[in-house]
Parts: structure tokens; sequence; C-alpha cells
């Protein structure tokens, strides 16, 4: 199937400048492009490697290549250092002093201090009508009341006020709805002030509530509750499970406050008000009674979820400062007056756990606690302070999809194996590695993607969040295990897997290093993409083979990482005349059909990692040239122990495997090419040729023992077509590889 891939950018004076208004006058377009490497845009900006700027001066210094406004003003959000030793600053934009709804900018700081990629959603272009009249707070607030489906407040229960006063530490600290005037695109790039209160329930049922500051009409609300979907199911046990409880008079309660953070598990009692809770307990704190089994399995799913964040990623409880963590087992959950008990969520306002037991007290095989769905709301939990992934369209799409992954990466570590399947131990609800086994689907827009239709609301799963959430997961599983096939676009695929943890880090970097409130499916392949650059090095297999399991899953790139580019052609032809120069950059492949014979001097450039193709109907002038550029030595990021802290060993040893690359000569190759390497200690030795899919091609050793040494090997097979190869080399515990290109007979 052809496939086109609409260019947004024009290159000018080497510099993409998109097309979509982002940078329109001469001044900005100058401006752009003293900061900006080609193919940025402003949603995704890599910065010049000569421009030194930090993040206290960045928007001073780009105001005018940012397009920004006299009145615009940027606060810190906040500051986090990584395992690699970056920083990633978040921004806020306020325009005359009201924050900008949706309007983030995150700066990438390098370990030496320089801004090196920038990335979000800037308000540059925008028509900002300010009423003359706005609504008081409070008559603001009682609109917003009414608009409420939930009517048990937060704020009305004491128990929970005077919980949330210490959990804080703060005595005035309430759940009574404080009112923020801020800036909100409502239509077309038209931005009106609104009045936005926060209305936490203690039925499930809390949400955001944004009015008009003028007239008070409804002009978005979202969900604070996040839920999974309800299904049927089987045993919800892990067997015999090991921890610490809390003995609290003469009994035992499901209170783990043996480290930070505590970990305390409530009997719900059925009820959706929280208020009702009580303490599970045991008097000899051997919890085998069958009525006990249903609140053990919640503990472990929490004690789990929690350790797996902390051991994989380095990550302090949900919110990454020690939270402790509060879950309601046995809970009730109440939309329009009617309660069930099939569900689980995460509530980010009381910042608390739920999970039902399905209606059936007493039968613990089908409550919505298995240790998947658990490690499920707990990353809702981790979103909620990272991304915070706003819970409708294709940004809530990616909000569940990331809790499947890591409830599936919860379950690996819990239990050493998962199956792609969403809660399967109580009756799968979705399958991450066949999404249409449940209806859902597996390639951008494609079959079951669920239209995107405002409002988003309950009526429509806001906008198919739990079904749009599969095409993130097949991409997740295609880059642990791989996979080849067709997708819906008619596009082939071949993705080797790099295994689920080097997945998870993928993932997870992105979801709390790149991703904002509003970031979609465009947004979740850059900010993958920029993640395995980061964690593995710039020309990494690991890069590759994130952006091929996107283009796997229909999400194509046409901007600054581009991967498989078809030009535009009415595009070229524009820019050559106007006689400008074209030049073209991608990662993998460059595909052209385009008539740019006309000669005016302006030159065209393309320059591919792997190929540059030019299929028939292609014709140029002598102002065309074309390279191969394939990408130099992976930059391999320092590996940690577990903990996010720089393990020194691992360093030591991963600078020794960098060192013993394969020596291939010559390189590119015609008919035959010499292979050199070196065996540090006798013992078995593996040697392959791979394709650009990661396909094996020839085999010179297969776990064969080869004595310590300086190695040769020849390859001299005739029929391999031209193209990008590399030679990967096992020895030991180590893996190095080298790329070499084969360019005629």
């Amino acid at each position: 199937m052809k496939k086109w891939i609409l260019l947004l950018a024009l290159l000018v004076s080497g510099q993409f400048i998109p097309v979509y208004g982002q940078v329109a006058d001469s001044l900005q377009r100058k401006a752009w492009a003293t900061i900006a490497q080609p193919g940025s845009s402003l949603r995704w900006l890599k910065v010049r490697d000569d421009v030194k700027l930090s993040p206290r001066t960045f928007f001073d210094k780009s105001r005018v290549a940012l397009g920004l406004n006299p009145r615009d003003e940027f606060r810190i959000l906040k500051s986090e250092t990584d395992e690699i030793g970056m920083t990633h600053h978040r921004f806020q934009q306020f325009y005359r002093g009201y924050r900008v709804a949706d309007a983030e900018y995150i700066l990438h700081e390098s370990a030496e201090g320089r801004i090196v990629t920038a990335n979000g959603r800037l308000a540059t272009d925008a028509a900002l009508v300010e009423p003359p009249i706005t609504l008081t707070e409070k008559l603001a607030l009682d609109l917003a009341l009414k608009y409420t489906s939930g009517k048990n407040y937060l704020w009305l229960d004491k128990k929970i006020e005077e919980d949330l006063k210490q959990r804080t530490d703060n005595p005035d600290a309430t759940f009574f709805p404080s009112g923020e005037m801020l800036w909100l695109n409502t239509d077309d790039n038209v931005y009106r002030l609104a009045w936005k209160f926060d209305i936490h329930t203690t039925d499930g049922q809390s949400e955001t509530i944004l009015l008009d500051a003028a007239t008070g009409k409804m002009l978005r609300r979202t969900p604070l509750d996040i839920h999974c979907d309800p299904g049927s199911g089987t045993t919800t046990w892990n067997g015999t499970a090991n921890f610490n409880t809390r003995q609290s008079g003469g009994n035992f309660n499901l209170h783990d406050d043996c480290q930070a953070p505590n970990i305390h598990v409530f009997n719900s009692q059925d009820s959706s008000q929280l208020g009702f809770a009580v303490e599970y307990t045991d008097a000899d704190n051997n919890w085998n009674a069958a009525g006990q089994r249903s609140a053990v399995q919640t503990f472990f799913g929490v004690l789990q979820s929690w350790q797996y964040f902390q051991n994989r990623h380095g990550r302090n409880s949900y919110d990454n400062g020690g939270a402790n963590i509060n879950a309601y087992n046995q809970a009730g959950f109440t939309s329009n007056g009617t309660t069930n008990w099939s569900n689980a969520s995460w509530s980010p306002g009381a910042q608390v756990l739920r999970f039902g037991d399905n209606g059936t007290d007493g039968t613990a095989n089908d409550d919505w606690n298995s240790v998947d769905i658990v490690g499920h709301e707990f990353a809702h939990a981790v979103t909620s302070f990272s991304a915070n992934l706003t819970y409708a369209g294709e940004s809530g799409g990616l909000n569940e999809s990331f809790s499947d992954i890591f409830g599936e990466m919860v379950e690996l570590f819990a239990t050493g194996a998962n199956d792609w399947l969403v809660g399967n131990d109580r009756g799968a609800i979705r399958s991450m590695s066949n999404p249409g086994t449940f209806n859902d689907p597996d390639t951008y827009l494609g079959a079951n993607w669920r239209a995107i239709n405002p409002p988003c609301d309950g009526t429509n799963d806001n906008c198919g969040v739990h079904t749009n959430s599969g095409v993130q997961n097949f991409w997740f599983f295609l880059l642990s295990d791989g996979g080849t096939g067709v997708n819906d676009n008619g596009d082939t695929y071949a993705v080797q897997g790099i295994g689920s943890a080097n997945a998870a880090r993928i993932a997870y970097r992105s979801l709390t290093q790149y991703l904002n409130a509003s970031s979609d499916y465009a947004d979740a392949k850059q900010g993958a993409i920029q993640a395995a650059i980061d964690l593995f090095g710039n020309c990494s297999n690991e890069v590759l083979q994130c952006a091929r399991a996107w283009n796997a899953v229909g999400v194509y790139a046409g901007d600054g990482f581009g991967y498989d580019i078809e030009v535009d052609c009415p595009v070229l032809d524009l820019v050559h005349i106007l006689g400008l120069p074209f030049h073209l950059d991608v990662f993998n492949d460059i595909r052209s059909d385009c008539d740019i014979s006309p000669s005016n001097g302006a030159s065209v450039v393309f320059e591919a990692g792997h190929a540059v193709l030019l299929k028939p109907g292609f014709t140029s002038g002598d102002n065309f040239h074309a390279f191969i550029d394939p990408c130099a030595s992976p930059i391999v990021a320092p590996l940690t122990d577990g903990s996010g802290n720089r393990n020194q060993q691992a360093d030591n040893q991963q600078a020794s495997a960098r060192t013993s690359e394969p020596v291939v000569f010559p390189n590119p190759f015609r008919s035959k090419v010499r292979i050199q390497f070196d065996v540090e200690k006798s013992g078995p030795v593996s040697l392959r040729l791979l394709d650009t899919y990661g396909q094996e091609v020839y085999r010179w050793y297969e776990n064969e023992s080869l004595p310590a040494g300086e190695h040769t090997v020849l390859y001299t097979q005739t029929g391999l077509p031209n193209g990008m190869y590399t030679v990967e080399l096992l020895s030991g515990d180590k893996q190095t590889s080298k790329r070499l290109v084969k360019v005629g007979d």
C-alpha cells in the first residue's frame, strides 16, 4: 500500500520551518534558524549544538524564535534529575498572570548544563478573549456544583478532612474546591477565561469542571477518578505471600509501616463512602481464613506495585516523594444513584486506590484485585504525578495504555511471568499481544479505533480511552517480544524485540520526562524515541526497534525524529519554485517519485540512514544529491543498580564491551568482507550477520567454544542484496556489533 506522510515542515536555509503557523514571519524564521536543528518544530525542538542555553535564560533568549508575546511568562513546575545525569524542567505558560491550560514546555538539560531538547505545547498563535466582567468565584462554584454528578463531597467528611491535614502536615488543608481562573482553548485556537474547580467526592465521581468565566456555561468536564472496565473472572490468589503488618491492641492490621512509604489496606465494607471503612484484623498474624483472601491479595498487589517502581525505575512511591499508599478493598462505586462493586480505581483527590469485590462477599476469585489490575491502578497514580495525561481522547487512551503496560510489568515482577492479558486471573478484559481479540485497535485510526467526537464523557468512555489504548499496548508488546505482520494500512512490519525490561525503561522515561497533559499518539512516539536515544544511544538497535514498532502500529513520523518518509512532492515543488534549498535528513529510508528536473540553482538533498529509494517517476537535474549516512557508533547510556544510581562496575563492563566491537574491512564492501574480533576469555562465541530487520542472513559461529585471542573470518557468499547489515558478536556475557554496507558485487 502506498503511504503518503505529509511533511509538516518546509526547509529554509537548512532549517525545517513548520507550515502550521508556528514560525511565520521572516524575523521569527531568522531567530528560529539560530537555535533549532533541522527537523525541529515547536512541539519537538532539538537545539543546535553550538547554542548554549540554560533553563534560566531559555525563554528570554528564545522569545522571538518561539513567537512569544511580551506578556507571556513561564513558571517552573518541577525539576527532576534522572539516572543518566540529565535534568528535566517542566514550565507552565502564563498570560497576563493567568495560567494557560495545557501549555506546558519541558526543557531537557544535559549533565553539562546545556538545553539540548525541548518539547510540549505553547499558545503562541492564539486569540485570547478577555471579557469585561467575570463571575465571582462563589457564584462560579455554585454553578459548578450543580453540574457535578457526585454529591457526596469529600470536604463534608470530617475523618477524610482530618486525614488530609495530617498527610499534608497542613492544618488548613481541605478538599473544599478552590477556584482557579485560567485561559482555556475552547475552539480553533481561541482561548477564553474560565473558572476551574476540582470537585472531589467519596463515591468515585470526582471531576474537574471548567466554566466560561463570563457566562457560567460548561466548557469542559474531566473525570478525576480513573476506573477499569468490569468483567467476569477466576481466582485472584498468588499463593503464600510474606509481608509486614502492624499490631494494634490485641490484633494485627494490614498496615506495613516498616519502610517509607507506609502501605495500608482498609475494608470498605462494600460502601462507596470512604468514611465507612474499617481495619482488616487478625489475631495471630496468620491471614489464612477464606474470608481474608481478598484483602491479602490487594495487600500483596500494592506491595508488589510499589516494589516494582522502586526497584526497576528508582521511583519512591507513586509521587516519587515517598507518599504513603492507602488502598480500600471491597469498595463500592456509585454512579447516577446506583452502586456497583465491579470496578477498580485511583482517586487523585483523596489519593487512594479502590478495589471492588464484584458484589460477591466471601468469594475472592472474581474480585477486581489481580496483581496486574492493582499494578494498573498504581500506574494511574504514577501518571497523575508525572505526565498527568488528561483522561479523555488520545491522551486518555495513552493514560490507560501506560497503566496496562506497567500492570503487566508488575505481574512479571511479582510472578516471574506475564500473559499480555489485562486482568486474566479474574477474566481478561484486554489483550496487548492481540488487541483485536477484545475489539480494540492495533493500528492508529485502523480497525476498531474509537472516533474521538467530543464531548468526551461517561457515555462514550471519554472518547474511547479503554479502546484506543490498544495501539500503544501493541507497540509495547512488539517492542518487548518482536513480531512480523501487516497492519491495517497494508504496511508490512518486522520488529526485533528488545525485551520487556528495556521496553519498560523506554515507556517509563517517556511518561515521566517527556509527555504532558495534552500529549497525543504523535507525542508518545516522539517521547519514546527520545527516551530510547537517552538510554541506549542515538544509533542503537533499541532506537531502531522503538521507531520500527511505532511504524508497525501506524504512528508514522514526518518531523524531527523522522523514521521513514515519503516525500510530499507538492511541498518539495513549492520549495523548489521559491528557489530555496531542500535538505531532508531521516533516520531510516527516504522514498520519492517526485519530478525535480527543472533547474533553478537550488539544491535538493536526500540524506538517509539506510536507503534513498527513487521510485518510477522520479527525475532530477544536476542540483540533486543523495547520501547514505549511517549512524555512528552508539553512545551507550550508563547502567544503574536498579534504584536509579550509577553502577560503577556496570559502567566498567559497558566501557569494555564498547571497545571490543568487531573490525570490518572493507566497509562498504562488494563481493567479500573480512571480520576481525577479539575473544577475551575462552568460551562460547556466536557471530551472526543480520539485515536491517534483525533477521539472520548468515552465521559463522553459534555457541562454539573459541580460545582467547584474535580471530578472523571471511564472508564470500553471493546473492546478498545491497544495503545495510550488522555483524553481531556474543562472547561470554558481552554483546557488541558493527554496522556495514554492501554496495555491489
